[in-house]
């Protein structure tokens, strides 16, 4: 992590991806806003490895990530089929219509209420 709160990580082609922590607690939109603000997005997850990267970001207990239910869309339009639910997740019976991982359990995701306020993870990948 540098001195901004990013994390770093290179993949094998020469890209990098920053993944910006915000501790203040947001609702789902302002998190959105907020990433927007600094030029990325909410976190997109796309596999096993991604989604042990975000777990290893923080301790908090949840943070909000860019899955939300439209059907179930990533909020940077990627078309990422991996999914990491819960057990009895997602729930249709709830008005969870946006997605945390919830870092104390494994990095399981669940449905929220989107103006339930929780921490927020950005992502950003630069060119090389």
């Amino acid at each position: 992590m540098n001195q901004n709160g990013k994390w770093l990580e290179n993949d094998c082609i020469g890209d990098v991806s920053t993944y910006i922590f915000v501790e203040v607690k947001k609702s789902w939109r302002d998190a959105r806003s907020h990433c927007w603000n600094l030029s990325s997005d909410l976190v997109t997850i796309h596999s096993a490895e991604e989604n042990k990267a975000v777990r290893n970001i923080s301790t908090s207990e949840r943070l909000w990530i860019g899955l939300f239910k439209d059907p179930w869309t990533w909020s940077g339009a990627s078309n990422s089929s991996f999914r990491f639910w819960d057990a009895n997740e997602p729930n249709y019976g709830s008005n969870g219509n946006c997605v945390t991982a919830d870092l104390g359990n494994n990095g399981k995701w669940s449905t929220r209420n989107c103006n339930n306020r929780h921490r927020v993870i950005s992502y950003k990948l630069h060119r090389a």
